[in-house]
């Protein structure tokens, strides 16, 4: 992971790609509905690789998202879902007050071809 931070840019890269939080959600008899076992390893990988290096408060109020996915493979891909997984993953490890569209609401989400999967975040405050 590389975070490179300045007083009005964070910029985050994290090996690999989200998984979609939403799609194959694990339903139980009980009503009860839990992301995938893959989307929580990833929270849990990407968290902890954050965590080692932000020690800031969240940030309360976004001018920009610049969301680049490095993608090695041909298969198709759901751009928004890995967004959402992004965006929640950054909520939770405290980076971000909250995504509400009030915090963050200029958003681009990119896709390209790469040789190896990453996760690129960039936040301009």
């Amino acid at each position: 992971m590389i975070l490179n931070r300045t007083p009005s840019q964070l910029q985050i890269t994290l090996v690999g790609l989200p998984p979609a939080k939403k799609n194959n959600r694990r339903n139980f008899k009980s009503g009860v509905s839990l992301p995938s076992v893959r989307y929580e390893l990833w929270q849990q990988y990407a968290s902890a690789e954050i965590a080692e290096v932000w020690n800031e408060e969240p940030i309360q109020m976004t001018r920009s998202i610049c969301l680049t996915l490095g993608i090695s493979d041909k298969r198709r891909k759901d751009l928004d879902n890995m967004l959402t997984s992004v965006l929640d993953m950054l909520v939770h490890c405290n980076v971000l007050e909250d995504d509400d569209w009030r915090i963050c609401s200029n958003i681009t989400v990119r896709g390209q071809e790469s040789e190896e999967d990453y996760t690129n975040i960039q936040i301009w405050e």
